[in-house]
């Protein structure tokens, strides 16, 4: 059967275990999904208009707030959440500050990003986003998407690392753990 994994914890980015499930014809997946419309989705779109743009990206960081039981492991174990967080946004000029459980938030998921900028002439560019979300729906349909494509490849013989699915996960095989 297929594998899907939707945490941060490194499985598809373990090169040991992506050899054995590409041996065996089996799908690995993973890791740690992108939501639909999720921080690191807006963070990474603007640090690349940032860059699309021609500025000089100064620093950036990412502070993320929820009250799942999702939130409250990331934060007893934050060590795998922020190294995904840092693959999703693909810069070392962004910090991720540690996620913040705080229970009577439920399933809302409150993000703020900070980006820091220069433009032409050493011109000052500065932009703060506050992001509330649902966060369960958002990855809902991420999910779902997931494991189709995880049950096309089984059903085909495509074992190992799904190409098509990178874009919808924060850390795919390749990145660091």
């Amino acid at each position: 059967m297929a594998f899907v994994n939707t945490t941060s914890d490194a499985v598809a980015r373990v090169p040991s275990l992506l050899a054995r499930f590409t041996a065996a014809g089996l799908p690995l997946v993973g890791d740690d999904l992108a939501s639909q419309f999720g921080s690191s989705v807006v963070h990474r779109a603007l640090l690349r208009l940032v860059r699309e743009r021609g500025l000089t990206l100064l620093s950036s960081y990412q502070v993320n707030l929820g009250g799942t039981e999702d939130f409250r492991n990331l934060v007893e174990n934050p060590n795998t959440k922020g190294q995904s967080k840092r693959n999703a946004l693909g810069s070392d000029q962004v910090q991720v500050a540690p996620l913040g459980y705080l229970p009577h938030l439920g399933s809302q998921k409150i993000a703020h990003l900070n980006v820091e900028a220069q433009g032409w002439g050493g011109t000052p560019v500065s932009l703060d986003v506050r992001l509330s979300v649902h966060d369960p729906s958002g990855a809902a349909g991420v999910n779902i998407d997931l494991v189709r494509l995880a049950a096309v490849a089984l059903r085909s013989g495509r074992g190992g690392e799904l190409a098509e699915a990178a874009e919808l996960l924060k850390s795919p095989p390749g990145t660091a753990i």
